[in-house]
């Protein structure tokens, strides 16, 4: 995990109208996606006992398990303002081991090892475009070492101003081929972070878990896999979790 000062001219290029690029806070997710820990109320739609998949750090490191998880009501320590009331949801799993997400109805994963290449909270930089492009975050991925040369991965954040109105795209990129969504309203004292970065679904190429909230009072982990990816796409988001107070 770096930072780099730049993409190559051949990597990166604005597009002719940022109002043209898919808007990722429009785009419709298909899949749940939670975390271990306490939601508002309404925020959480599923109920104890549903079967989940969980990628959880293990004593052998990630592994991608099926999980059943359960969901207490506890005091919500923003919104509880009564005594007795108890209006939170609290997410936990059967499994002793600390999970990076859970993730529903994805049925073409599979139990097993996942190879990780990054675990935690970076930053994804952003700029203004300059002449030799905007800063990056970079990631070097060995899928079989002995098979392929090891595949870089940038991702940035660029403001770009058009009619007075400023837009922020996100732009992923995979040994020369790039992939581009607009952030709207984007950012409010917040920032883009990496969450996890690594290969869930075993097809040999990254997928990533981003915060892509706009504001910072709310939480947005979206998964990106690569695998549902479509003609011209690098990954695809699957999953998504909004919540406030994050």
């Amino acid at each position: 995990l770096s930072l780099g000062n730049s993409f190559p001219n051949s990597i990166f290029s604005l597009p002719a109208a940022a109002a043209s690029l898919p808007s990722l806070n429009a785009e419709t997710i298909p899949h749940g996606l939670l975390q271990t820990q306490t939601y508002h109320g309404d925020e959480v739609t599923a109920t104890s006992g549903e079967q989940w998949w969980g990628l959880f750090m293990t004593t052998d490191g990630f592994e991608l398990l099926q999980t059943t998880i359960t969901i207490n009501t506890v005091r919500d320590m923003i919104l509880d303002s009564e005594e007795g009331e108890f209006t939170g949801k609290e997410v936990v799993t059967d499994r002793e081991a600390p999970s990076v997400f859970l993730v529903k109805d994805l049925n073409f994963l599979e139990s097993g090892g996942v190879k990780t290449v990054f675990s935690g909270s970076a930053t994804i930089p952003s700029s203004v475009p300059q002449a030799n492009g905007p800063l990056s975050l970079s990631l070097i991925f060995d899928a079989v070492e002995e098979l392929k040369n090891p595949v870089e991965y940038r991702f940035s954040l660029t403001d770009t101003t058009e009619a007075e109105v400023t837009q922020t795209i996100l732009t992923f990129s995979e040994d020369g081929n790039s992939q581009q969504y607009q952030l709207e309203n984007c950012c409010d004292w917040t920032s883009t972070k990496l969450l996890w970065a690594g290969d869930l679904d075993r097809d040999g190429r990254l997928d990533f878990l981003i915060d892509t909230a706009t504001h910072y009072n709310v939480s947005e982990p979206t998964l990106f896999l690569s695998s549902p990816a479509q003609a011209g796409e690098i990954v695809r988001p699957v999953a998504r979790m909004r919540s406030d107070g994050g």
